[in-house]
């Protein structure tokens, strides 16, 4: 018998067959130090093994929330904090959702100090990283005792190997670097806070090279076989107010009819529906649906003025809808036929089937934003005007959607030209090219001649 091949890896814990399934029990140390028993059942190792870790994260987020107010831990505790531990109070603590902060005015609880504001799906992203990638590699490691050579180890890991998707390799180099953009912040917080970490040894690692792979975008041949396909779909004015206002997936289908404005022709966007991860073991569900007051840019709101077909696109249905008897309480543009928002989720599988039919590949909802802002950059519109329109706080997030055709790159540079082509001096001609031999043609105006290709 081969010891080596069955022997357990250390912390495995062990199985033994149950009525139900499997029974996987394990010896679990809590950050205080305490040791426990625990036992896990399912059908199979692996949901065993799924139950575990669902376990471990949730003492770790409970541990962690005892820390959200820090000036009642002994010195001792504040001494222990491990890595995992700081970066959820980071988070919780530093951190503020709309949900929170309503939740002070209300009930006039005092605002923590030097919090910064910030949308629910963003908080639910930072959880979200914290639980998938941060508290797993570091598990119950001192936040003093982290080095710069510890922080460089988890990012390459990720860059390498930290998909979780169960296939082989590592994440995209932006992956990474949002993953370190909350736990950059959570060390700089820390150093001179907490004893015995005196500097931010986040500061200086080198992160994987982010390589800009472009972005898919309709042609424009591709565009009209993807409008003609969209004629078939229920909801093809979804798709067409897409590919002619920009708008994200999100802040379209958050529109209300308070939002248009047929006498000026234009759209007032103020909204974002998203679907977002949630946090709660209580809950049954793993997402939620929700809608923030403010757009992905974070603005209040922004206006985007509307073509005259899209209007009477819009007034058609706005008649419509109030012909129909279908329930439509919060005055929803695109209502669902109960009357709620549509899931985005609902639109992505629409803009999968339309690119079926029109036999387009790899297109997603977001690809019809960059659609409409490569048509403008095509029709030599300012930046800063398609910069307005899309929503964006910043150009530079612009010039990433501005994706000029090949096309009209060489008809650009075929606009730079001559009167007459330059006479170049012989010795800067090439004598010889593998299509022919160039040679010296006799002239009558006193010149050494010129290079001809035969």
């Amino acid at each position: 018998m081969n010891t080596e091949k069955n022997r357990r890896a250390k912390g495995e814990g062990s199985y033994r067959k149950c009525k139900t399934g499997w029974l996987l029990q394990i010896t679990y140390t809590a950050p205080d130090g305490t040791k426990s028993r625990p036992c896990f059942t399912a059908k199979t190792k692996a949901a065993c093994q799924a139950a575990r870790r669902l376990f471990e994260e949730e003492q770790i987020r409970l541990a962690a929330q005892k820390l959200l107010n820090p000036e009642h831990l002994s010195k001792s505790e504040y001494q222990d904090i491990t890595l995992t531990e700081w970066v959820y109070h980071f988070i919780r603590f530093y951190k503020r959702d709309p949900e929170t902060a309503e939740a002070e005015k209300k009930t006039g609880a005092a605002k923590k100090k030097g919090a910064k504001k910030i949308k629910r799906s963003t908080l639910a992203s930072y959880i979200n990283i914290w639980r998938t990638h941060i508290a797993p590699f570091f598990l119950d490691e001192r936040l003093a005792d982290v080095t710069d050579d510890h922080i460089q180890e988890f990012i390459n890991f990720l860059a390498t190997s930290g998909r979780k998707d169960g296939k082989p390799g590592g994440l995209d180099p932006k992956t990474v670097y949002n993953i370190y953009m909350v736990l950059n912040p959570a060390l700089k917080k820390a150093a001179g806070k907490v004893p015995g970490f005196n500097i931010n040894v986040a500061d200086e690692i080198e992160l994987p090279e982010r390589i800009d792979k472009g972005t898919r975008y309709l042609s424009q041949e591709e565009m009209e076989r993807f409008l003609q396909a969209s004629l078939e779909e229920p909801l093809r004015d979804v798709i067409f107010l897409f590919l002619t206002t920009g708008l994200r997936l999100g802040e379209l289908l958050g529109l209300e009819w308070g939002d248009y404005n047929s006498q000026t022709k234009k759209l007032s966007v103020s909204r974002n529906v998203i679907r977002v991860q949630l946090f709660d073991p209580n809950s049954p569900k793993k997402t939620a649906l929700i809608v923030q007051d403010t757009t992905k840019s974070g603005k209040e709101h922004f206006e985007v003025p509307l073509r005259d077909d899209i209007c009477h696109l819009l007034n058609r249905r706005k008649i419509n809808g109030k012909r129909s008897s279908k329930p439509n309480p919060l005055n929803l543009i695109f209502p669902t036929r109960n009357g709620t928002y549509i899931d985005p989720r609902h639109i992505e599988k629409v803009v999968e089937r339309i690119a079926q039919r029109a036999e387009i590949s790899h297109i997603s909802p977001h690809a019809l934003r960059h659609t409409f802002a490569t048509r403008l950059a095509e029709s030599n519109i300012h930046l800063r005007t398609i910069q307005e329109l899309l929503g964006h706080a910043s150009s530079q997030t612009t010039e990433r959607y501005t994706h000029i055709a090949d096309h009209l790159k060489r008809e650009a540079v075929n606009q730079i030209g001559f009167k007459e082509s330059p006479k170049l001096p012989a010795e800067d001609l090439l004598l010889s090219t593998t299509k022919g031999t160039y040679h010296r043609q006799p002239t009558n105006n006193g010149r050494k001649g010129v290079y001809s290709h035969e």
